[in-house]
């Protein structure tokens, strides 16, 4: 009876050691900034082959990459451009009162780059460090300002990136803490749409 005791205490001993091993070895990366600046917000903008024109009460917001920073982790940051998304979601939806959101995703294929430019490139950054990407991303928003928000920001917006982050699955190198979106235009820049985001704001 006492070897069965004995045998019994220790179940949560080994249970305890397998969890210390794995959220160490699981360990949180540190916070990966990324820098970006908004470039327009037009009803259409050239391709390589094309014009291509946004659907009624629809704009494409252009946003060109700057830097991803990841000098602060231990840990490389595995960077996916499909991740980008502008998020119009009104306050309930942001707050998870309903199921729905509205999320604008910024992914781009070849068709949809606009000319003289190119998408950012997916991989890896190394751990502790920087890199410049002077890329682009697109995407389709709402132009009758869905979240609600003041009128006069209603163009001002913000680019975000999903921080599920796909390192974990991938190479099982833990979870992003968090990614720091920085907007470099200048404070106060007033947006408006316009008809046409000409190819030399693109460089």
């Amino acid at each position: 009876m006492e070897m069965k005791r004995l045998t019994f205490l220790s179940i949560p001993l080994v249970v305890a050691a397998s969890i210390v091993t794995f959220t160490s070895s699981q360990s949180i990366a540190a916070p990966v900034g990324i820098s970006y600046r908004q470039i327009g917000l037009c009803k259409s903008y050239e391709t390589a082959k094309e014009t291509v024109h946004a659907p009624a009460d629809q704009a494409f917001a252009i946003f060109k990459i700057e830097q991803i920073d990841n000098s602060s982790s231990s840990k490389f940051f595995y960077f996916d451009p499909a991740m980008f998304y502008v998020d119009q979601s009104t306050p309930a939806q942001k707050a998870g009162k309903v199921l729905e959101s509205n999320r604008r995703l910024a992914a781009m294929d070849l068709r949809s780059e606009p000319k003289g430019a190119s998408k950012p490139t997916e991989g890896q950054v190394a751990k502790g460090g920087k890199i410049e990407v002077n890329s682009f991303a697109v995407t389709l928003v709402d132009t009758r300002n869905p979240s609600g928000g003041p009128e006069a920001k209603q163009y001002d917006l913000a680019l975000l990136y999903d921080d599920w982050s796909p390192e974990w699955q991938a190479y099982r190198e833990g979870f992003v803490s968090s990614i720091v979106m920085t907007k470099t235009n200048p404070a106060g820049t007033n947006w408006s749409v316009t008809d046409a985001c000409p190819p030399a704001e693109l460089n």
